[in-house]
Order: C-alpha cells, then structure tokens, then sequence
C-alpha cells in the first residue's frame, strides 16, 4: 500500500512494540453472502466462518467488529451463546473435535473499511460506487473476523448491488444476474479481502492465459484505462523472472476508485488506485508516478499477498519489499539513471527515521519511528544488502526467501536466514544495525596525495552515542587513464586507507553505486566535484550535482550545470536545475527560466525549474521568467500543463506577491473541470492560505461547500484557517475563525474519512463553544478510533482555550500551546504519509 493514512497509525494488537493476538481457532475458509446497497451506505447478509480449535485453545471464538448489527449467531446449524461489544462478538462454542462453520447474521453502516461514494449537493463523486480498504484493522467494520494478518484462509464471497453495477473482489469471478460470485482457492489473510463496486468499464488484457484487467470509472476513456494497463503484463514478467515465483494467483486486476485514501492498495489479485493516477483522456500525470504506483502494488502480490508480515511490527517486510521492487522496475523500464536518482531520494528519506522490526532495546523508550520508515528505510535495508552481496547472490537469496515461504506469515528472522543460507554469510549485525535499530552514521572523509600515495581518512560519528557500525565502503577514484576501485570495511570510529595512486586523483567518489544509508561528506573542492560529474556511475553523477549545487557559484560549475540542462537523461536535467536553483545565481537563473519556457522540454524538467525559480531570491529577473511561463502554461489545458502552471504560480508568490494574489482570485472564480485531480486551484488556494487578505476568505470558504474534491477540500480548509488567524486581532479575527469553524463542522460528516480528519484539525485551531457541541455529537457517531483521538485532542484544546482571558494563566496558555503543536504534528504526518502509496 502507498502511504498510510495520519489516522491508520498501526495500533491495537500486534501494533509496534506490541504481539500479535494469541490464535484459540484456526481460520480455514471466509465464506460471505453480502448486499450492497452504495446508495444508503449500508451492507447486510451473512459471514460464515469455517474454524478449528488450535491444540491449546479455548472454547470462545473472538471476531473482531466495530458498529456492526450483529442479529444472529450460529455454530454447525445450532443457535450458540455471542456477546457483543465495541469492539468485537465473543461466540461460545465449547469443546469441538474437529472443524465447525459459524454464521454470523449482520448489517453494518460503516464510516470507514467500507467506504461510499456518490452525486450530490455535498459530495464531488461523478457516479455511485463503494470501495473497500482493509489495512490494517479496517475490514472489521464491514466484516466479523479476526482482523490481523496471522491467519491465512481461502475466500468465498457473493455480492448483489443494484442493476449496472459491476462488482469486483478476490479471484476469479462469474455473474448470475445481479448476483457476483467470487473464489479465492489460494489463501490470504483478512485485510486483503476487498470489493469495489460502480458502474465501471474494463479494459482487458491477458499474461500468459490469465486475465488482466483494469477496471476504470464510467466517465474515464478507454485510452486512459490501456495506458496504465498496458505494461501490467511486462511487469508480471519482470517480478516473476526476478522472484523466481511466476506471479502465484489465477488473475491480477486494478479497480481505479473515486476519493480514495492512498495513491493504491494491492489486494490480492485486485488492487484499488486513486483516479487521479489515470490522468487526462489525452496526458497521463507528470513523470513515472502513475507507472511506480502500479507496479509497487503488483510487487505486493508477492509480498504482502503471497508472503504477508507475521504482525504489524514487520510491516517493512511488505512495503520495504513494495518500494525496492518498485524502483526496480523503474530502473529496468528506464535505464539506471532514473534507478540511481530514486535510491539517492530514498536514501535522503531514510536516515533519520526509526527501528523497522524494533525490539525493547531498539530505543530508548521502547517504541518504533515513524511509520514511513517501513517504506524507505525497508526499500534501503534491500538495497544495501543488494550493494552488498552482489546482483546475482541478492537475487539467488529473494528467491530462496520467496519459494520457502510462499503462502506463509514472515518476520525479519525468516529473510535473514534466508539470505544466510543462500550466500553463507552471517548477517545477524547488519539486520541488528539497519533493521532493529534506527537512524544512520554520518561519515567524513578527508584526502591527501603525496609522492604517489593518497590517504584517506574515514571517521564515522554513530548516532545516540551508539557503538561504531560496521560497513563495507567502495571508493572510485578518478583519473587520466581512467577510474580505480578500492574496497574495504569501515568498521571502527575511523578507518586510513593508504592507496598507491601515481597522480593526484582528479575526484574520490565514496560509495560511488549508492549501496550504504549513511550520511557520507567528502571534502574536495569544486573542481574534483566538477571531475566526479563525468563518472560513469550514475549515482556519483548524482550525487557529484548535488554537492556543485551546495558549494557556491562560479563560472565552472554554472558552465558545467548548464551543459547538463541538455543531457539526455532526465534525471540529470532534474539534479542540474535544482543545483543550479541552490546557487541562485542571476545566470544560472537565467538558464533555469529557459527550461522553464523551452516548449520541447519534458514537463518533468519545466515544473523542477518554476519549483527551482521560486525558492530563490529573485536574482536575474526571475519575476519576468516566471510571468512569461505562466502565461505559456496558461495555454494548454491537460493535466501537465495544469501541474506546471501551479508549480509557476506558487513561485510567483515569493517574487510577485500582487500578482499571484491577482491570478489565483483569477483562477479560484470557475471550479475546475476535473473530477480528481485539480493541481491549479489547489496552488490558488495555497497563494490565498499563505499571501492573502482578509477579503479572501470568502472565495475559500466557497470551495468547503463539500462539492470540491477532497484536495481541494482540504487545501481549503488550510486556507481558511491561516487566513482567519491572521485576520485583524480582537471581533474581526473571532468572526472570521467562526466562519471557518462552521464551515468545517459541516465536514465532520463527510464520506471521506481523511476530510473528517482534516476538518477537526483545522478546528482544534479556529473552534469555539459552537464547536466543542460539534466534536461532542461527532464522537457519538464515529467508529475510527484514530479520528477519535484527534477529536479528543482538539477537544481538550478548545476546553483549554475557554478557561480564561488570553495571559490570565501562564500554565493554561502552555497547555494550549502543547495541544496546538500536537494538532500540528498531526497535520505535518498527515501531509508527509499521504504520498505514501
């Protein structure tokens, strides 16, 4: 899955640090009879669960359920004894010998795991249509089973849903008039069951006789629907022959679905994809984005799906394994620079964040980080261990992993040992370092050429005060007949490699293949840096751009970035403008802006050029360049030209703040055309949020009347918020946060469970006592216990708020403050993990 919900935040049972539930029944075969009904947001039918009792198990069957209407019970066609309770059915079934079904006659109205969406007054949706979405805990509130991934069983499901609909789930599927039936004889576990229904068309291909499809939104066009489709059976090709298990299920399909939580989720054999990935009719979205979210998702038939992660707590185990594979394929389809630039960013990301499969020791007070480390820092964790053992033996060990544990539950032991056995090496330290503990060294090395030796110098500064780590570092050496290699282990505080070198190296590239996580400076001047950009190395090209752009201009480096700007792979244009964007030097930016407005060039490389123009200080008349993009952007209408005239209009907000006030009033007075995705007006309200007057909130509070799309919903709310804070102080800052207040109160209801969330965010900043009866009725009804706690905090801030004056009470005024910080804590990982998938 790509990126998690801020709300999904991995707790309850087998949460991290925590254990997965103890087992009393053994899950064999889920077999349901349900009723859609999308337009009252309701389902209803039966579940019936084949069990048997586990050797030292106990008589009482444990499903977990939250706001299900649970109305009978039955074990082996006899009524038995169940109770319910917020958060699960406890059925009695006593001593049994063997097998036994249990039936469970329920409806459910679910606020989430079972998501509606629909037409109306307050709603954005084009069409009716219901989706399901399980990770991690979420199927519980549409279905009565033990929701944690221990427990692996076969699926049986039947759906009805009104005339037109079409409805798709788990396996192979046939259609008795509005009746869909659906097998899945290969097993999986309880998040991965889903179902999506709407009115959708197919588009049909097939992978070595299995049918692939992609099912799209009814007013989608067929082109849209083949663009993304049309490398599925490549890709299948590609994980097969690098897992050497060809892909394990008897079809693979993609449902793309209205408002939904991440970028996709990739149930088994039926993964769902955010609409917005399809693009226009006629342009896809910018840059390989779309292309990286199908095939992180299929990579997740393998693992997540065919291999699942025992518990919560070893959850890199499936995404980690997502995100590598990923890349992978990125690199395969586009060639290694593209590969490079992605594990360069990877990299970047996973630094600083924490343990993947921590133990109590992992940190100081026992819990894990943040939960974007599974993607990142799992990605990484491979492409060490890739760097590492080589290509071939990396390869030989993920197949060995991936037969032995095929249609099993895994945990970081069963790949260590894996890879141990495949190549013969011990690698409980490097799975101690990487996967059991976070956080990275940082690494300085100094050079010294003498008399036809060169020294280097190699210090590590572990972090917390920790143990040195243990790396094998490669250092590639330039010169006139050409580069050298070095390797050896840095393996202590610091570590002096002496090298016979007849001439002074012309650079030292320090892991020049991007193998290790840590942190690494080299220091050598511009013109060793310039001389490392001509390697052959890929990622110490990349990384050669980076430092150029860090080391202050000269004709040089703007010279040699400027040549760069017309290489023929995209990456390095991308790299090369933002360097140059760094210096932020008038020439360079010069050369920037003709990026900008050069109509040959990639999108990709024009919107990194606006982004780069608008986070310098202007040098080189950067205004006008930016005017003059805008206006060519302004000129097509497709999805990229819409992205690139957004990327221009919040760089007009730092060099021309009138005139992009003036455009984003401009754009903000039609509603965009698209359903989905709306990248303009998004930016427009971002300028109003950020520059704008107080007059301005009433062109945002337009756009909360619920029929914007959720990105522009939420980046609405933003705006309204920030604008009522900076409102003149005293009544017209209280009306105007009033103002938003109630518009964002009228969200709490909304079908989308991330806009709830937004919504009482922002109102834990601008509520008042209106406000506090809002959140209270709000708590009544709402089931997602990570949208209760955020109403809780924001709550306990309003209440706090309502004590006394401003200034009366200095231990007051903090609580406020620690409330409001926790609320903006919130808000920074909402936005952070919603690029997740």
């Amino acid at each position: 899955m790509l990126a998690p919900l801020l709300f999904l935040a991995l707790v309850g049972p087998g949460g991290p640090g925590g254990f997965a539930p103890d087992r009393d029944w053994d899950l064999q075969h889920v077999a349901l009879d349900l009723k859609l009904d999308p337009e009252a947001g309701k389902v209803e039918g039966t579940a019936t669960l084949t069990v048997a009792p586990m050797p030292a198990g106990r008589g009482e069957l444990v499903l977990d359920q939250v706001g299900l209407d649970v109305r009978r019970v039955t074990a082996g066609g006899e009524v038995v004894p169940w109770t319910l309770s917020e958060r699960d059915v406890r059925v009695t079934l006593g001593p049994r010998d063997g097998p036994v079904d249990v039936v469970v006659e329920y409806a459910a109205t679910p606020r989430t795991g079972l998501h509606f969406r629909a037409p109306g007054p307050d709603s954005p949706d084009t069409y009716v249509e219901v989706w399901s979405q399980g990770e991690d805990i979420d199927n519980r509130h549409w279905l009565p089973l033990p929701d944690h991934p221990k427990d692996r069983f076969t699926v049986d499901a039947r759906f009805t849903a009104p005339e037109g609909y079409r409805i798709l789930s788990n396996g192979l599927g046939t259609r008795e008039g509005d009746a869909w039936h659906y097998r899945m004889d290969e097993r999986l576990v309880s998040y991965l069951i889903m179902v999506a229904a709407a009115p959708y068309q197919v588009w049909e291909t097939t992978w070595r006789d299995r049918p692939v499809e992609v099912w799209g939104p009814p007013d989608a066009s067929r082109a849209q629907l083949e663009r993304v489709g049309a490398s599925l059976p490549d890709m299948l090709d590609f994980f097969s022959d690098y897992t050497g298990v060809d892909y394990p299920f008897p079809t693979y399909r993609e449902v793309y679905v209205q408002r939904f939580l991440y970028g996709g989720m990739e149930n088994a054999t039926a993964t769902v994809i955010a609409r917005k990935m399809l693009g226009d009719a006629d342009a896809p979205i910018p840059g390989p984005r779309a292309e990286y979210v199908s095939a992180h998702e299929l990579a997740h038939q393998w693992y997540g799906d065919l291999l699942t992660c025992r518990g919560w707590s070893e959850m890199w185990l499936n995404e980690g394994f997502a995100a590598f594979f990923g890349t992978e394929w990125l690199g395969h389809r586009y060639g290694e620079v593209l590969r490079a630039a992605r594990i360069a960013r990877t990299f970047d990301r996973a630094r600083d964040v924490g343990p993947l499969s921590g133990r109590w020791w992992s940190t100081a007070d026992g819990s894990h980080g943040d939960h974007d480390a599974v993607y990142v820092r799992g990605a990484s964790v491979l492409r060490m261990l890739q760097g590492m053992l080589g290509d071939d033996a990396f390869r030989a060990a993920i197949q060995v992993y991936t037969r032995r544990h095929a249609d099993g539950v895994v945990e970081t032991e069963d790949l260590r040992r894996a890879f141990e056995d495949t190549t013969g090496r011990d690698l409980r330290w490097f799975f101690d370092q990487w996967v059991h503990l976070g956080g990275a060294p940082e690494v300085k090395v100094t050079q010294a050429w003498s008399e036809g030796q060169l020294t280097l110098a190699l210090t590590q500064t572990p972090p917390d005060g920790r143990a040195p780590y243990a790396m094998p570092v490669t250092v590639e050496l330039g010169g006139a007949e050409g580069p050298v290699r070095r390797s050896f282990w840095l393996d202590g505080p610091k570590v002096r490699l002496v090298v016979d070198l007849p001439e002074a190296p012309t650079y030292v590239a320090v892991d020049p293949d991007g193998a290790l996580l840590p942190r690494i400076s080299v220091e050598q001047s511009p013109a060793m840096w310039r001389a490392q950009a001509a390697s052959a190395s890929p990622y110490a090209v990349l990384r050669a751009i980076q430092h150029l752009g860090e080391g202050g201009a000269s004709d040089e480096s703007v010279d040699l970035l400027t040549a760069l700007l017309r290489d023929p792979e995209l990456p390095l244009r991308i790299a090369a403008i933002q360097a140059l964007g760094e210096l932020d030097d008038p020439q360079g930016n010069g050369r920037i802006g003709a990026v900008l407005l050069d109509h040959e060039a990639d999108l990709e490389a024009r919107i990194a050029a606006a982004e780069a123009l608008g986070k310098g200080s202007g040098e080189g008349d950067v205004a006008a360049l930016l005017w003059r993009g805008w206006a060519e952007a302004r000129r097509a209408d497709d999805i990229g030209h819409e992205s690139l005239a957004a990327e221009v209009l919040l760089a007009l907000r730092r060099h021309d703040r009138q005139g992009a006030l003036r455009e984003a009033r401009q754009v903000l007075r039609r509603r965009p055309g698209r359903p989905a995705d709306a990248p303009l007006h998004a930016a427009a309200l971002e300028v109003l949020g950020d520059k704008g007057e107080p007059k301005d909130l009433q062109v945002v509070l337009r756009y909360l009347d619920g029929q914007s799309s959720s990105d522009l919903t939420h980046a609405a709310l933003g705006a309204g918020q920030q604008l009522a804070e900076r409102a003149p102080a005293g009544q017209p800052r209280e009306d105007a946060k009033a103002q938003v207040a109630r518009a964002a109160e009228g969200l709490l209801d909304d079908r989308f469970v991330r806009t709830r969330g937004r919504a009482i965010q922002v109102l834990g900043h601008v509520g008042d006592k209106q406000t506090i009866a809002a959140l209270e009725r709000f708590r009544r009804v709402e089931t997602e216990p990570d949208l209760l706690k955020l109403a809780d905090n924001a709550l306990s801030t309003l209440r706090a708020r309502g004590k006394g004056p401003a200034g009366e009470d200095a231990r007051i005024d903090g609580r406020i403050e620690d409330l409001e910080a926790r609320l903006d804590a919130l808000s920074r990982q909402l936005e952070a993990l919603s690029e997740r998938r």
